[in-house]
């Protein structure tokens, strides 16, 4: 009886509908979602492929604010939301967040599952306080 209600399509419509009635701000930026996720794919655009070089920190440092509003609002996938809302590809979202981990913007989540904290770092990058000497 209980296998015939269709709770994943459920969840799903109601994701959908409740969409603008969640908080919208991404943690530590003070910005909605999209502009967040604008801000990214702005950076991104800037300079498709970095080489060596690489992306700024602030870059890193969104994409891991983003990365924890996806997963507090928990969404299954929230590498997958990324790429959409960036319009990117998956296989490059889910780049940006190794590269936020490495780069010590994000913590490391229980294993297999996401998740994560904004670091004290991230959080001096989205500030847009100085550089902090080594």
């Amino acid at each position: 009886m209980l296998r015939s209600i269709p709770l994943n399509k459920l969840t799903q419509k109601m994701r959908k509908t409740s969409q603008y009635e969640r908080d919208d701000i991404v943690p530590g930026t003070g910005e909605p979602v999209d502009v967040v996720a604008g801000r990214i794919s702005a950076i991104a655009e800037q300079d498709p492929t970095p080489g060596r070089k690489g992306r700024p920190e602030e870059f890193f440092a969104l994409v891991a604010a983003l990365y924890i509003w996806n997963v507090d609002n928990r969404f299954s996938n929230p590498v997958q939301q990324i790429a959409q809302s960036c319009g990117s590809t998956w296989r490059a979202a889910a780049n940006w967040v190794r590269l936020a981990r490495r780069r010590g913007f994000l913590t490391e989540g229980r294993e297999r599952c996401p998740g994560g904290e904004l670091t004290p770092e991230a959080l001096r990058v989205l500030a847009g306080a100085p550089r902090r000497e080594r």
